[in-house]
């Protein structure tokens, strides 16, 4: 992405916000707000001109002129009021930095093998991770999970040790063959949470990814660590666009 400066430059992203575009779309993750905004490309190809970095992003797209001014700067208008763009006179802070990478492998895992010791053995820190991921969920903003979940990787990422994929195979299978003893419903946000949560507890530290896909909108999120999937199919994965990995 171009962070060339526009001289037409009249917004920033905010470094809360994450966009990427998505077919006939731009979608935007706002961590801060826990809320996905969904522009046609049509639509954005107007704005982008006036936000810093993305003045070169939609040369492919074709300006909707039949939205006319008013409804652009409706679209400015409202984004600039959820906080998603800054004024870039004002700006303050950097932008939002995300690493993202489309899986094309998955880990395979066994669940069905883990000796019972073996199960027993985990359970507690099995129980712990799920707790926070409960706790997390409940009483946290979405915006500060995701900081806490980007800092410990930022802070374990200097210690430059390989990802152990042979161990992580191990904690998944383990994970998931505990997971139908845990009272909560599967669903992608709490599993991969939990399994993040129950990974750092054993000093794995994968990326916790969020992807979107439009025509209809549906988001999804799971682990990876470099490009193999940790918790999910390829097939399923591929029907998402990666928007924020943290």
């Amino acid at each position: 992405m171009s962070l060339a400066t526009s001289p037409r430059a009249k917004y920033y992203l905010k470094k809360h916000a994450f966009i990427r575009k998505v077919r006939r779309h731009w979608i935007i993750l706002d961590a801060h707000n826990d809320e996905y905004y969904c522009i046609p490309a049509a639509l954005f190809s107007s704005i982008a001109p006036l936000v810093h970095g993305y003045d070169r992003e939609c040369h492919g797209d074709t300006s909707d002129s039949a939205c006319g001014r008013e409804g652009v700067a409706e679209i400015e208008t409202e984004l600039v009021s959820r906080g998603v763009l800054g004024i870039f006179e004002k700006r303050r802070e950097s932008p939002s930095e995300s690493n993202l990478i489309i899986p094309t492998s998955v880990l395979r895992i066994t669940s069905g093998r883990i000796p019972a010791a073996s199960r027993i053995a985990m359970l507690p820190t099995f129980l712990l991770a799920c707790a926070i991921a409960d706790r997390r969920l409940r009483n946290h903003t979405f915006e500060s999970t995701i900081q806490a979940a980007r800092a410990r990787r930022t802070r374990h990422a200097r210690d430059a040790i390989p990802f152990d994929f042979a161990r992580a195979q191990w904690l998944v299978s383990v994970f998931e063959s505990l997971r139908l003893w845990y009272p909560r419903a599967y669903v992608c946000m709490f599993d991969s949470l939990a399994l993040l949560e129950f990974m750092a507890l054993h000093k794995l530290y994968p990326l916790w990814t969020f992807g979107v896909s439009s025509d209809p909108f549906q988001a999804h999120c799971w682990l990876q660590a470099g490009n193999i999937a940790i918790n999910d199919s390829l097939s399923r994965i591929s029907y998402y666009t990666p928007v924020m990995s943290v």
